[in-house]
């Protein structure tokens, strides 16, 4: 699964941040995945490190987030921004966070972001920064949609369909009653009256 495997990475730059040592594998693992993968203080006040993907994804440059670390809620759809800052709070709590919003590119393109935040702690057990891993899950989104929208459709014209049909089996019942006690009554039609036989054939069809 795709979201495991971002995790598997996102756990492996928790422990690149953990250990200076391991800075080179970590600009390797960051730099060539598709994800975005950040790290910024528990405010967002200063952005540490975020990797290449953020302007193939968000269309804006790493320094224009160095220079203002907030700038990416700028992006965030006007109706997931209020959602997304308040489940930002449990940043400063030193939770982990995990949520999905839209974001509107400068081009115009709406994506679905998945978004997670991991708290990295010192040796006190203080949260010192956050590592975070932002995904593009925009395919994922509008593969599901689709497929939902097919079993509405089908569902909508099934119902149609046994709608119809039951229309359908009804007349059909009808009409052959109707036509054998047309039938049946043309011999002793002769012997009864017309308001008789009406009567008969309205009491038989009901």
């Amino acid at each position: 699964m795709a979201r495991d495997d971002t995790q598997l990475r996102c756990g492996d730059v928790i422990l690149a941040v953990g250990r200076q040592s391991n800075l080179e594998r970590f600009r390797l693992i960051t730099e060539t995945v598709s994800e975005v993968f950040w790290i910024a203080d528990p405010s967002i006040q200063r952005m540490v490190y975020i990797s290449p993907a953020y302007e193939r994804i968000w269309g804006r440059s790493r320094q224009s987030l160095y220079d203002n670390p907030r700038s990416f809620l700028d992006a965030i759809h006007p109706d997931d921004k209020e959602r997304v800052l308040e489940d930002l709070k449990v940043q400063a709590l030193g939770q982990p966070f995990d949520h999905e919003y839209r974001i509107v590119c400068v081009d115009g393109n709406v994506h679905w972001i998945w978004d997670r935040g991991f708290p990295v702690r010192d040796a006190a057990g203080q949260v010192r920064s956050y590592v975070g891993v932002a995904q593009d899950v925009t395919a994922q989104k509008e593969a599901s949609e689709t497929v939902a929208f097919q079993a509405n459709v089908l569902n909508t014209s099934k119902a149609a369909l046994q709608q119809s049909l039951g229309e359908i089996n009804e007349k059909t019942i009808k009409n052959f009653l109707e036509a054998k006690f047309d039938s049946a009554l043309r011999d002793a039609a002769a012997t009864m009256t017309l308001e008789e036989v009406q009567s008969d054939r309205e009491k038989f069809l009901d």
